[in-house]
């Protein structure tokens, strides 16, 4: 989990401009531009910020592969009939229903850990996009 969000935090702050402040629970940035003219500052945090989307994107396609890997294993995990269902009876079918929902339930927290460092990511990109923005109404003003 912490890898995942220490390599995020290294792409960010490798964007030209921006450095990145970590708190506690989020993300804050400030920015160096270029020059002093407010049109050429505004137009470097448009770029920055396209590229923090891509970063987004970046992140949003991995929660996708990962979801779809647990997808297949967690399909594969359901109750199947055999031979000792129809001659056991339904105790034993029961006890296998049952166990075949703990294996699911375990694999779907599983996944969710995965899942959360990139949730993470994505919050913190999304604060740090909208700050931008409101540094570029400020200067705009």
């Amino acid at each position: 989990m912490a890898d995942v969000l220490r390599e995020y935090e290294s792409k960010i702050d490798a964007i030209q401009g921006l450095s990145l402040g970590r708190t506690k629970g989020s993300w804050s940035v400030s920015i160096t531009t270029e020059s002093d003219d407010p049109k050429l500052a505004v137009r470097e945090m448009r770029r920055m910020q396209s590229e923090l989307r891509a970063l987004k994107k970046k992140a949003n396609l991995r929660m996708k592969m990962l979801r779809n890997e647990y997808r297949q294993v967690i399909a594969d995990q359901g109750y199947k009939l055999g031979v000792g269902g129809a001659l056991l009876g339904s105790r034993y079918r029961g006890a296998m229903r049952r166990e075949a929902s703990e294996k699911k339930r375990k694999l779907r927290a599983q996944r969710d850990e995965a899942l959360a460092p990139y949730e993470q990511v994505k919050t913190g990109i999304d604060q740090l996009v909208l700050e931008l923005d409101r540094m570029k109404i400020e200067l705009q003003f």
